[in-house]
């Protein structure tokens, strides 16, 4: 009102004052909605869903940060659990919330009052970007390729506007990055782009690929390549405590944002290397790192998310790799005291007790992780809750407690809805490895009645996995892993159905090979986070004499690469390697094709890892001696990796294993000085 007032009066003096002093009133009001907006992002992140709505519910609807809150909470919800009806909200409230924050931004513009440190609007322009980094994400977890490809592009548009954002506050002409003419539609809120986008494939009346929609789009000019960033570093000029509170919300979400964005291209997988010609530039990791760790400083949500982003980047993707070196190690002091400083402030929220069981389990303890995890909390988010029963599953699958991780499998198909098909079928495999009791417990009872009460079990799940197959897409295609375990079980019940003609039991049960449970540990690293006694174990079960079809290629083949992997964790290198040389290696594209080929590359990928372990084997060698066999070491674990990273994407879980690749890759590159 005291805006409107004052646009109303003749331009007398008095009447400019009262201009000013209006802007004044608005932008402190500005930054306490930021400020309030802030607290209610704080909430979230310690699980309190409750005063985080209440707060923003206080707001006006109508302003962009309390719009951003709210999308902020159903983005984590949509992130989390990957249901289509809250992904469908995420993106209607990022959307409202990016056309909010144009709007905001324009504002601020034309008032041109000073909120600080940065150009007029800043701070809202930041908002747009965070909504559209978001919204890609939530486009990306939809299940058409349309959906993936418009993500790529919300990507490249957040690109632009951070960009624009970090060179107004870089005085070297030289450091600043380079923002691509072309970028009309950016802080426009993207949505007429959108719906152009959207249009055009759509009126090719067909189901893309993700593949076929990036060839389709593929004639955007590239961002630069290899853009190297240095994080920012907000000293606030400015003696105003609100000011102070924009310049720290605009540098530490510069940073996260900046950070994730990197962080997440650099680890695109061979199979999508076309997803780069759309965003157009290819992903920093280490620049990434930094900016994460420059933004964890800040009190604010932002830093909250990049600790996050870091927690689950080192128990993740970087742990999936094998190859480590003092620079590739994860930094254990510093995500310790982010973790114990996150615990102190959000003692009662389970996504940071989850974090730090991770890490627990990242270190080796399994049990003690299972002893956090199994904590009594009262957790608001079920998406929050599944992610928990999950971890909690796949320790107990590690320990090769397949019962106890049976029934956790089972429980999330009543938490979540992102794979009953592999749910139900890893608590089937659980109920076969008891069946088979290869690598029982000492005291464990395995009365007839149990026996066959484990056998029934399993073959209701097995069979009942497949009906559930399809049910959730990723790119417009069926989920890899759900494509995976439908072949694995059309296989076995081929074999069951072929035993039933000469007279054996006809079971789906009876037509399974080489130990399944000890797949899904590899696909998910469990061996590197195994204890001695679980390692035993998993050679037991792979040994099983009672394995259909045992000594056929694909078994015998999955058997060595799974008995290399685990005597390589034991130590017993030069052992895995002989072991990878005689029974994997030698097997050929052609005669996995349409069985195990998922074999092939990852035989050449733990070549390459026990070729770089043997260079760094404990000795008597002298330290020039150690320097030319380290040398000699990477130099024949890129090469085998880049074998494996050059065999090509169209084999079942190229994206996983491709991932697995490419992260030792980047790490034997840095390593060698090549990025």
């Amino acid at each position: 009102m005291l805006k409107a007032s004052s646009w109303m009066r003749n331009r007398s003096a008095s009447s400019s004052a009262s201009l000013a002093s209006s802007q004044s009133l608005n932008a402190l009001a500005e930054c306490s909605t930021l400020s309030k907006s802030l607290d209610a992002m704080d909430y979230i992140m310690a699980d309190d869903l409750k005063r985080a709505t209440e707060t923003l519910d206080e707001l006006d609807e109508g302003e962009t940060f309390p719009a951003l809150g709210k999308g902020v909470m159903v983005f984590i919800e949509a992130a989390l659990g990957f249901e289509a009806d809250v992904i469908k909200d995420a993106t209607a409230k990022l959307n409202a919330a990016e056309v909010q924050a144009t709007r905001s931004r324009h504002r601020a513009q034309k008032a041109k009052h000073r909120t600080s440190m940065f150009p007029h609007g800043t701070e809202y322009y930041l908002a747009v970007a965070e909504a559209q980094l978001m919204g890609a994400v939530v486009l990306f977890l939809g299940e058409s390729a349309i959906s993936s490809v418009k993500s790529f592009y919300k990507l490249r548009r957040a690109y632009q506007i951070l960009a624009e954002i970090y060179n107004s506050s870089v005085h070297d002409e030289k450091l600043k990055l380079q923002v691509p003419i072309n970028s009309k539609d950016v802080g426009s809120g993207g949505v007429g782009k959108d719906k152009e986008l959207s249009k055009m494939m759509e009126g090719l009346d067909l189901e893309l690929s993700l593949e076929q929609g990036l060839e389709k789009e593929s004639s955007t000019p590239p961002l630069p390549a290899n853009v190297k960033f240095k994080p920012l570093r907000c000293v606030s000029k400015s003696a105003n405590d609100n000011e102070a509170l924009v310049d720290e919300y605009i540098c530490s979400g510069v940073n996260l944002c900046f950070g994730i964005l990197q962080l997440v291209i650099s680890m695109i997988p061979p199979a999508l290397s076309k997803i780069l010609y759309v965003i157009g530039f290819q992903g920093d990791k280490e620049s990434s790192i930094k900016m994460l760790w420059q933004a964890t400083e800040s009190e604010n949500i932002h830093g909250s998310l990049a600790l996050q982003t870091l927690l689950m980047y080192y128990s993740g993707p970087a742990q999936v790799c094998d190859i480590e070196t003092k620079r590739s190690m994860h930094p254990r002091g510093g995500l310790k005291q982010g973790l114990a400083r996150m615990r102190a402030k959000y003692p009662e929220s389970a996504l940071w007790i989850l974090h730090e069981a991770r890490m627990q389990s990242m270190e080796g303890d399994i049990m003690k992780s299972l002893e956090m995890l199994d904590t009594p909390l009262t957790i608001q988010m079920r998406q929050v809750e599944a992610l928990i029963l999950f971890e909690k599953a796949m320790c107990l699958l590690d320990l090769h407690r397949f019962e106890k991780a049976a029934h956790a499998f089972i429980r999330l198909t009543h938490l979540n809805t992102w794979s009953h098909a592999l749910y139900r079928y890893v608590a089937g495999i659980c109920y076969v490895e008891l069946y088979r009791g290869a690598a029982p417990y000492d005291g464990e009872e395995r009365t007839p009645e149990k026996i066959a009460h484990w056998k029934k079990r399993a073959e209701e799940l097995i069979t009942e996995a497949p009906s559930a197959v399809g049910r959730r897409k990723m790119t417009g295609r069926p989920m890899p892993l759900e494509v995976y375990l439908q072949r694995k079980i059309e296989k076995w019940q081929a074999r069951a159905t072929a035993s039933a003609a000469t007279g054996g039991s006809g079971s789906v049960v009876d037509g399974v090979g080489t130990s399944p449970a000890n797949e899904i540990m590899y696909f998910w690293n469990g061996y590197k986070r195994m204890p001695p006694q679980a390692l035993e174990r998993s050679l037991k079960e792979l040994a099983y004499e009672g394995a259909a079809n045992r000594n056929a290629p694909d078994e015998a083949a999955v058997r060595g690469l799974l008995e290399s992997v685990v005597m390589r964790n034991q130590g017993l290198v030069a052992e895995g390697r002989q072991r990878l040389e005689e029974t994997v290696l030698p097997i050929d594209r052609v005669t996995m094709k349409k069985s195990e080929e998922w074999v092939v590359p990852c035989g050449l990928y733990e070549r390459g890892v026990s070729a770089w372990a043997c260079g760094y084997m404990e000795d008597g060698l002298s330290a020039e001696a150690k320097r030319k066999r380290e040398t000699a070491a990477m130099a024949e674990a890129s090469d085998w990796l880049g074998k494996a990273a050059r065999y090509g994407h169209d084999y079942e879980l190229s994206t996983r294993i491709g991932v697995r690749i490419q992260t030792g890759l980047e790490v034997l590159r840095a390593e060698t000085g090549t990025v």
